[in-house]
């Protein structure tokens, strides 16, 4: 037994769940009991060559490297300034 203080996670919702299945052993096991749409990829950004242009731009930026020119679908450089 110690005095020492962990940090934790109170869980409030019991009826929902993430989990990790990269982090586990065997996830095929784990996609075989669950039904297909609560184990499929999900976007989180709708255009994702945009977003990571826009990021690399803005890393670029604050690293003071130059900049390539943009493509199409990416910000212009001062919206991600702000």
């Amino acid at each position: 037994m110690t005095s020492k203080m962990a940090p934790g996670v109170a869980h409030v919702d019991d009826e929902h769940f993430v989990i990790n299945l990269l982090s586990l052993h065997n996830p095929h096991l784990i996609r075989e009991v669950l039904p297909p749409r609560l184990t499929e990829p999900r976007r989180i950004f709708e255009d994702r060559e945009a977003h990571l242009e826009q990021v690399v731009r803005k890393l670029q930026i604050e690293s003071n490297h130059p900049v390539s020119p943009p493509s199409p679908s990416a910000p212009p450089p001062e919206a991600l300034t702000s």
